[in-house]
């Protein structure tokens, strides 16, 4: 899918790039932090102007983000109580689990957005479904995905044709990171519906 995506990006440049970033950023599987260091690598070779891949990067990610966020703030919670998750949503589980993202809100979406990048999306429908304030939302969303694209595109930059070397070793520490904190976190909402049942 990879090489797809790449003669896709070369072949219509800036809109391919918006709408890989956008769609990622919405809910589909596509490596769009992959796709920001090739347009990184490939800018400095001459094939794309820096600056134009940071805004529409950005933009992109942003509108993508803001998109799944208001969709499941809007529908998400009768959606999923119509196809049988109403006992989930008022469970202890889902109680500890807002009343968690309701107090590390900011942090939860700042950190997701560059550091834990395979989070984004989830940390988008949580948002949406616990109804956090769009302030609250938009503030480290604009925040963490500058620097997403910032890193990820000036990364590519750097290492011009050796991109690809660097970009498998990213995304195999990405993925361990993300087993790690939702190990964590499981453990932390285990506890915490333990005590909110007793």
């Amino acid at each position: 899918m990879l090489e797809a995506l790449l003669s896709f990006l070369l072949l219509y440049k800036y809109l391919a790039l918006f709408a890989i970033t956008f769609l990622a950023s919405l809910a589909l599987p596509l490596p769009a932090t992959i796709i920001l260091i090739a347009t990184g690598a490939f800018s400095a070779q001459g094939y794309f102007n820096s600056y134009e891949i940071l805004v529409i990067g950005f933009i992109g990610c942003v509108l993508g983000d803001l998109a799944s966020y208001f969709i499941v703030k809007r529908w998400g919670i009768k959606f999923l109580s119509k196809i049988g998750f109403k006992k989930i949503l008022l469970s202890n589980k889902f109680l500890a689990l807002e009343k968690f993202f309701l107090k590390h809100s900011f942090s939860s979406i700042f950190y997701s957005r560059f550091l834990i990048t395979n989070l984004g999306v989830p940390i988008n429908f949580i948002a949406g479904l616990v109804r956090i304030n769009f302030r609250k939302f938009f503030i480290p969303e604009i925040i963490g995905e500058f620097i997403y694209v910032l890193f990820y595109v000036g990364l590519g930059f750097v290492l011009g044709s050796e991109w690809r070397y660097v970009s498998d070793i990213f995304e195999n520490a990405v993925w361990l990171i993300v087993l790690i904190v939702i190990i964590v976190l499981g453990l932390f909402f285990f506890r915490k519906s333990n005590k909110i049942s007793y």
